[in-house]
């Protein structure tokens, strides 16, 4: 077969909802090994539930979103998110304070962090980790799935634990293309320093006549792209210099799917209370 990475189904593309197809050797021997907190969890709980029926629908449906080898192209990314799964009612080990997005606070759970591999139509789970705070072992996992798919094209998105210009200079130390949200309370230097908005403000004739525009800044000594949408009230920055403004914007809007992956996982697999 030319599927990438196929043999791989049952250990490295993990996700709540492919887990399920796993045997009790292939969880015994990676998925818990892996994360040995979660077997207590939600996780586990439901595969249970579980029918034979339900499996293979699941199963065929990840078989479905096998990424070939001629798929992967120019415009081919992996997208990196987190989400907070709750912890309620008893507790289990290695639980922190964790930011929820959905709710916008503060909860006591878990941080579970998905990389996935996108193409235009497809998107697969590469890896995951539990309670990952360290930066480095973040790009260690964008340099894994480099050295297996030659992508070097990364979403992210400037959450709690991945602000700082610290981080971005090491992504584009390794060589990597980011594509993410700026910061708003951040300063950016074009010909002085200027706030986002005031950028935005100045550019303001130029930007309802193009509908999206793009300036090239500085910070820190690094050279920047900031992408001003008129329909989009965010801005977006990348160090990727070349390509135009719309791919870039095209780009962090599939950076989504991996939320509605996050939520069919709480609101199928239970995944969203411990």
């Amino acid at each position: 077969t030319n599927k990438i990475m196929q043999n791989l189904f049952f250990r490295n593309l993990i996700d709540a909802n492919s887990l399920t197809a796993l045997s009790e050797k292939d969880k015994e021997e990676f998925f818990l090994i892996k994360n040995s907190s979660l077997h207590r969890t939600s996780y586990g709980r439901n595969l249970k539930k579980l029918n034979d029926e339900q499996r293979k629908n699941i199963l065929l449906r990840f078989n479905r979103n096998f990424i070939m080898k001629d798929e992967i192209n120019q415009d081919s990314l992996m997208i990196y998110d987190t989400s907070a799964v709750k912890a309620e009612g008893k507790t289990y080990e290695d639980t922190k304070w964790v930011y929820d997005t959905c709710e916008e606070k503060m909860i006591k759970g878990y941080a579970l962090n998905k990389l996935l591999l996108s193409t235009e139509n497809k998107l697969t789970v590469l890896d995951f980790e539990l309670q990952n705070e360290d930066k480095d072992k973040t790009i260690e996992m964008f340099k894994q799935g480099r050295r297996q798919f030659g992508i070097n094209k990364v979403v992210i998105d400037a959450g709690r634990d991945l602000k700082g210009m610290d981080f971005y200079k090491k992504l584009d130390d390794e060589g990597f293309l980011f594509y993410t949200k700026a910061t708003k309370s951040w300063h950016f230097n074009f010909g002085k320093d200027y706030k986002i908005e005031e950028l935005r403000k100045n550019r303001k004739e130029e930007l309802q006549e193009e509908g999206i525009i793009s300036l090239q800044v500085w910070k820190e000594d690094m050279p920047l792209r900031l992408v001003f949408v008129l329909s989009d009230p965010r801005t977006f920055l990348t160090n990727d210099l070349e390509i135009p403004e719309g791919k870039i914007y095209s780009y962090y809007k599939r950076r989504w799917r991996i939320e509605t992956s996050f939520k069919e996982e709480k609101q199928n697999l239970g995944l969203g209370i411990i």
